[in-house]
């Protein structure tokens, strides 16, 4: 009887195919994540400068003498300037526009502590010689005038002494008038002590990057519950790894909102990560008044977690990475040149632990076993798929399924 003689190989290149597939799984790994950053990297959207900030101030401030206020520097309100008309007309501005009511005030004040402010009447011809009536509106009930109806020569100023009453917020609205319908108006919001804080909904749980949340920021008080604006503000919002978008608006990383008085939460916003890795996001949160003057600053965070397909990846990668190890311990034990002994014996292996790593994702994401691992962080998924395929689909499904 024959008997087939069987090839054997030295010691030293058991060793060398042991090294060699251990190489071989490691560039593997290194390669596939090296093409996952290089991808993060192309399609991470470049910042866009953020845009300047509109003002209402657009000549230079007229030259008056400063109010004596120890407790901020005035607001200096020059006069607005009116545009040209689109076609050759023989109106002038002047005929369209008879003046502008002017003001200075300071910036932040205490209840129930008067101020003074200084108003006069700005002509847009300086041959226009006729007086105006100005009138501080006190309708709202929360700041009182002293006088509260003025009669002013072109340039003249006349102080006022003003003071607050009550405010919510901790802000109040100055509005002046006239009676011309071609004179130009102020309204003007001062800080009285603004104390509220911005409590944002639908932030409790991590954001999946690349997908987009629905976000409010309500305006608290100390005890947590919602309060009402008294006076207009711009509500900004910006970040360096989310965009952010309006429902009429296009995605951007900086967003401004006008907030209107009686006002307790901001209009929907729409937020979406960029950072395709586990990551802790932050809104810097910016409340302003009068386009200028900063009242509450405040950061937002939030969690970031990495999106379901590269999660998926790196369990799978796990899995693989425990397959080729196994394929390192047993390759010697079979015949045949080792480009056949790989294939044969280390193939299966290797896509066995490619299919534990799926089934490991799935089985975690749906919440089937109960396992506790950090999903949140890419790690976590190329332990668990290392895990599943160590420990053997068959195993696993024995504890979970119900016994006959």
């Amino acid at each position: 009887m024959k008997t087939e003689k069987q090839t054997t190989f030295p010691k030293k290149y058991h060793m060398s195919s042991s090294i060699f597939l251990c190489l071989l799984g490691f560039i593997v790994l290194l390669f596939f994540t090296s093409l996952g950053k290089a991808v993060q990297a192309q399609h991470m959207p470049a910042p866009k400068p953020a845009p300047a900030p509109t003002s209402i101030y657009l000549p230079p401030p007229a030259m008056i003498a400063p109010v004596k206020e120890k407790s901020a520097a005035p607001i200096l309100f020059p006069a607005p300037a009116t545009a040209p008309a689109p076609s050759p007309s023989p109106i002038t501005v002047a005929q369209n526009r008879i003046g502008a009511i002017q003001m200075s005030l300071p910036f932040k004040v205490e209840i129930n502590k008067p101020f003074n402010i200084e108003v006069w009447f700005e002509p847009s011809d300086n041959k226009f010689s006729e007086r105006v009536e100005v009138f501080m509106d006190e309708t709202d009930g929360t700041v009182k005038y002293k006088p509260k109806n003025l009669i002013l020569k072109p340039n003249a100023h006349q102080a006022v002494e003003a003071h607050v009453i009550k405010s919510k917020s901790g802000l109040a609205r100055i509005i002046v008038y006239g009676n011309f319908k071609r004179l130009e108006h102020r309204d003007v919001t001062i800080d009285t002590g603004f104390s509220a804080k911005l409590q944002a909904k639908n932030l409790d749980r991590s954001i999946e990057s690349g997908t987009s949340r629905s976000l409010i920021l309500d305006f608290t008080d100390s005890e947590g519950k919602a309060i009402s604006l008294d006076a207009p503000v711009i509500l900004s919002l910006q970040s360096s790894n989310t965009l952010f978008k309006q429902s009429d608006g296009s995605w951007a990383n900086k967003i401004e909102l006008d907030m209107k008085q009686g006002q307790t939460s901001s209009p929907v916003i729409e937020i979406k990560p960029k950072s395709w890795t586990m990551d802790m996001g932050m809104i810097m949160a910016e409340v302003g008044i009068n386009y200028s003057n900063v009242v509450l600053n405040q950061n937002i965070p939030f969690t970031i977690s990495p999106p379901w397909w590269l999660s998926l990846f790196m369990a799978v990668m796990g899995g693989i990475l425990h397959g080729t190890y196994q394929t390192t311990r047993t390759i010697n034990e079979s015949s045949g040149p080792l480009t056949q002994r790989i294939f044969k014996t280390g193939f299966p292996k290797i896509a066995g632990g490619a299919l534990a790593g799926i089934i490991s994702f799935f089985f975690v994401d749906w919440n089937l076993i109960g396992i506790k691992i950090d999903t949140t962080s890419l790690k976590g998924f190329v332990i668990l798929g290392f895990l599943f395929s160590y420990v053997g689909i068959d195993l696993i499904l024995k504890h979970i399924l119900p016994k006959k």
